[in-house]
């Protein structure tokens, strides 16, 4: 790690020119380039999360074998599983929370309200009587479909998924693509939903979350059993 160093005085930085690489620094070689991917990723491994995060600035190669390394994201933006840059970036995925992802928030608000589940952006306009999330602040069921189909087919290894107003037809997906899966968290489900869920043959743990107070409520009856009964874990 970088030693740390006295921060300079205003009257220093002004005195001094500003720093140029000199021509045989800017041609220096990188001597990394004889390490095979392999090799490079076996070091990349050994180093802290917080080393990884300025390794993907180096250039193309460390980023690409750094993104390798990642197993676990959860992802803000919608953008990133549309474009499917998600996969392409970290193609090892086995665990992935897109919760987040599927809120319409006001990015803009200066206004945050969060706990461990859900975080939103609100505005003065966001409020309404049984919470802070309206049925029109996600994202629609088709639409997250699309993306969770995108997600299973480019990351088949999936362990665990944490899902969001999703239907039946993306849990078919989840479940025909990701045979491996062993953990699910699903919010803002109905019953419907649920019979998707009999497909995963090795799912040993369901989270269903049907209410966040502040945020949002939906109902799970007892049809709901139909999705749960080859769990061996229900939460």
């Amino acid at each position: 790690s970088a030693s740390e160093t006295e921060p300079e005085s205003e009257s220093d930085s002004q005195a001094r020119p500003p720093q140029r690489l000199s021509s045989a620094a800017r041609s220096c070689p990188d001597f990394t380039a004889r390490l095979s991917d392999e090799l490079l990723m076996n070091i990349f491994s050994k180093l802290q999360n917080s080393q990884l995060v300025s390794n993907t600035l180096v250039c193309k190669r460390w980023c690409r074998l750094n993104g390798k390394l990642v197993r676990s994201v959860k992802i803000l933006e919608w953008d990133f599983i549309e474009s499917g840059r998600v996969i392409f970036r970290f193609p090892n995925l086995i665990d992935v929370d897109i919760v987040q992802a599927c809120v319409k928030s006001c990015r803009n608000s200066g206004i945050l309200l969060s706990n461990k589940l859900v975080s939103v952006h609100l505005d003065s306009a966001r409020v309404s009587g049984r919470g802070f999330l309206k049925k029109g602040d996600f994202l629609d069921p088709q639409v997250i479909d699309r993306g969770v189909r995108a997600l299973a087919e480019g990351c088949g290894n999936l362990r665990r998924v944490v899902l969001i107003n999703v239907s039946e037809e993306g849990l078919n997906y989840v479940a025909e693509e990701c045979e491996t899966l062993q953990e699910m968290e699903l919010h803002n489900c109905d019953d419907f939903a649920l019979k998707g869920v009999s497909g995963c043959k090795n799912l040993q743990i369901l989270r269903l979350i049907g209410c966040v107070d502040g945020f949002y409520e939906s109902l799970i009856s007892d049809i709901g059993q139909i999705g749960r009964a080859s769990c061996r874990e229900r939460v």
